[in-house]
């Protein structure tokens, strides 16, 4: 049970310990992140981050698998041009006069301000989790802008309607990979079976 707890949590693992306590506290808010919520600010960092990972044993492994993949999300956009994407972010929730705005610190380092968006501002955080998956998927170019096809000279504005259509072609992407996973491991069964029976 542990071996597959720590093979299931290697991303959490991570995130506890590369995020600042007072930020690990905040994510704890995220329902798919309660369990963090045991962490204890008031003590050294490096004791404070032993406790966390010494307890994730004891968590469901259905709950460590999906903190895993939400772990994912928030390290992959850390490593991926943090500055222009939060920079971005921050101008969406001053355009839209977050309640919150001024508990975000454009001070601190990346991932405290990606936690921020990730708790306080989930749907600014998808947007800049779109342009992300935009870019990995289908390259720089289409990174740099879209072409609006017939247009009348209006802005481009992004709406949900943008957003959704982009996180289309990312569930599209998943479901893909989950059918070529499964045939691949049919294709192995099946060689399994044939060898066996032609070595009878």
């Amino acid at each position: 049970m542990a071996n597959n707890s720590q093979k299931n949590s290697k991303h959490v693992a991570e995130l506890i310990n590369s995020a600042t306590l007072t930020s690990i506290s905040l994510l704890a808010q995220v329902d798919k992140f309660a369990f963090l919520g045991v962490v204890e600010t008031s003590k050294p960092e490096h004791e404070a981050r032993a406790d966390l990972l010494q307890s994730m044993p004891s968590i469901k492994l259905e709950d460590i698998a999906i903190a895993d993949q939400e772990a994912v999300r928030l390290l992959q956009l850390v490593r991926f041009r943090s500055e222009e994407m939060l920079e971005h972010a921050f101008g969406q929730i001053e355009f839209e006069n977050h309640p919150e705005i001024t508990t975000f610190d454009q001070k601190a380092d990346a991932m405290t301000r990606l936690i921020w968006l990730r708790v306080k501002a989930s749907r600014v955080f998808d947007q800049i989790e779109t342009i992300y998956l935009t870019h990995h998927f289908h390259g720089h170019k289409k990174f740099l802008g879209f072409t609006v096809r017939d247009g009348d000279g209006r802005d481009f504005v992004w709406t949900p309607e943008v957003a959704e259509k982009l996180h289309e072609g990312r569930r599209l992407h998943e479901r893909q990979g989950a059918i070529l996973s499964a045939g691949a491991k049919k294709t192995v069964n099946t060689s399994s079976i044939v060898m066996g029976i032609a070595t009878q």
